[in-house]
């Protein structure tokens, strides 16, 4: 089995959108985008496959992640981004933009208000000087073969040359796998948000941040 980590291109949009909705889902039958927009699983695909090739950088756009490919197939996927150029701020529009061009109302307040309330509440902060790594995810058929714990490996130290001094991802609460998993490559839990919504909505309780030093 050869493996080969390298940076995403634009042509990985296809795949960036399912690692993007499967790290969402994470544990759960629906995930974060699904909940949204209150989407279908299709829909929520084509909306990720959008962002993933804007034009403005931000952490879901592909020019943040990392994709491990199996004899050349790209098989699990991650992104690493300095929050204060590619966080939240950077993202806001590309969402309202990509969101109104499949259709939702977004000068309607009453149109994901609700739903954005919930999910905020359970939005970790970034620390100082975090490096962020989300959207983790690998394909089922490659797991248990070390890919999520090499692009780990891969974005820490992406982090790290880019001066950052910490990691920080964001873990479902009872996903213990994947808890697990970051583990292994030094981060520890640090902070629990807990929202009753999302967990009727959703079927989990809420968010962890994890933390990893990288100085």
């Amino acid at each position: 089995m050869s493996v080969v980590v390298r940076e995403a291109r634009e042509e990985d949009a296809e795949f960036l959108a399912w690692v993007m909705l499967a790290a969402s889902q994470s544990h759960v039958p629906r995930g974060i985008w699904e909940y949204l927009f209150d989407w279908p699983a299709d829909k929520a695909l084509e909306f990720c496959a959008q962002i993933a090739v804007s034009e403005e950088p931000h952490w879901n756009q592909y020019e943040s992640f990392y994709v491990a490919e199996v004899d050349g197939e790209p098989a699990a996927g991650l992104c690493g981004a300095d929050p204060t150029t590619h966080g939240l701020a950077a993202f806001q529009p590309v969402l309202m933009r990509v969101a109104a061009a499949l259709g939702i109302d977004t000068d309607d307040p009453r149109a994901i208000e609700g739903r954005t309330t919930a999910i905020m509440s359970i939005t970790p902060d970034y620390v100082d000087g975090a490096w962020i790594v989300e959207n983790v995810a690998c394909r089922p058929e490659f797991r248990r073969r070390g890919l999520i714990d090499q692009l780990l490996r891969h974005a820490l130290a992406a982090g790290r040359e880019r001066g950052l001094r910490v990691g920080q991802l964001s873990v479902f609460i009872d996903n213990i796998p994947a808890s697990a998993a970051y583990q292994r490559v030094g981060f520890e839990f640090d902070e629990e948000l807990r929202s009753d919504v999302i967990e009727r909505a959703l079927g989990f309780p809420g968010i962890i941040r994890m933390l990893c030093p990288l100085v």
